[in-house]
């Protein structure tokens, strides 16, 4: 029998618990996944602490939007894949588990050469980092401060807006400097004089800010630093942007244009990915059962690329 996470009441980390499910069964347009790697995102810990909700869930529920793996089950009408198949699943149900039902439009072929851990970056991350980027009518002349820039979400965001054309400054603590380096950004560490030290890396001034750390600091310098308060966006402080004046963009307030874009994200990334032009790094990795300890990391805010479950 396959194995889940679930949680039955909002809280801290320890309400997340392993259980046994039964087996999947795909209905005639769907494919079920046996996962490989899961992505854990910051999403799912803020709403299984209780936030971030639309409407009140229905409980149990199963967290996890992202995840790669082997298909083991198609439908009757599904012509797109095939047993056998290695996945990306985007916008899953569910994920954190060892079987997860998937329509076809949400899976991508994976390439070989990509890793089940590195397509977990497929999801989420590249996704929103891609629609608040074009959402913001980033461009050439633009330099865009990026807050978080070593996450997931950061480093995505730090390869599409390069490749929008945009210089990058990105804020991450010391020892992540040289990763951001690697990927086209100018780091700078975040804390105490941070202002100045942005200044000083972009003399020419900021244009654009993207929020993906959620921090007062994050939020207060991207207001001293960017004159137009249209072009300073938050995904980490959804729920504080109203009273700091800024824009903000989750899962909830999507137009269809801009759930479009996130959709198309991954195809665009992967792309570059084959001309060498993006890459992905994956931080720490716990088992599925061990979900619990990683949604404790993500809460540290100490996080090295995206944080993987693996069952």
């Amino acid at each position: 029998m396959p194995y889940a996470v679930q949680y039955d009441e909002f809280g801290s980390p320890d309400v997340l618990q392993f259980v046994e499910v039964d087996p999947l069964v795909p209905d005639r347009d769907q494919v079920v996944i046996e996962t490989r790697a899961i992505g854990v995102n910051p999403a799912e810990v803020k709403r299984r602490a209780g936030g971030r909700w639309p409407k009140p869930p229905t409980f149990p529920v199963r967290p996890g939007g992202d995840a790669a793996g082997v298909v083991v089950a198609v439908g009757a009408d599904v012509s797109d894949f095939a047993v056998g198949d290695e996945v990306v699943g985007r916008n899953l149900a569910g994920a954190y588990a060892e079987q997860v039902l998937a329509a076809p439009s949400n899976l991508l072929h994976k390439p070989t050469a990509l890793s089940f851990d590195e397509a977990t970056l497929l999801g989420i991350p590249v996704g929103t980092a891609y629609q608040v980027l074009v959402s913001t009518g980033v461009g050439s002349d633009d330099t865009v401060l990026i807050h978080g820039a070593a996450g997931g979400v950061g480093q995505a965001a730090v390869q599409f807006a390069r490749h929008l054309g945009a210089k990058v400054i990105g804020t991450a603590r010391a020892a992540r400097h040289g990763r951001l380096r690697e990927i086209g950004a100018t780091p700078v560490e975040y804390g105490p004089g941070l202002v100045d030290r942005v200044r000083a890396a972009a003399p020419g001034g900021i244009t654009v800010a993207f929020d993906t750390a959620g921090t007062e600091e994050a939020l207060q310098s991207s207001l001293d630093l960017v004159p137009d308060r249209d072009r300073i966006v938050t995904v980490a402080a959804v729920d504080a942007a109203p009273t700091w004046g800024v824009r903000s963009y989750s899962g909830n307030n999507l137009t269809p244009e801009q759930a479009e874009l996130r959709r198309n994200a991954a195809p665009l990334a992967l792309e570059l990915w084959a001309r060498g032009e993006f890459s992905f790094e994956v931080g720490e990795r716990y088992a599925l059962k061990d979900a619990a300890a990683a949604h404790r990391q993500s809460e540290s805010r100490v996080v090295v690329g995206k944080i993987v479950l693996i069952p």
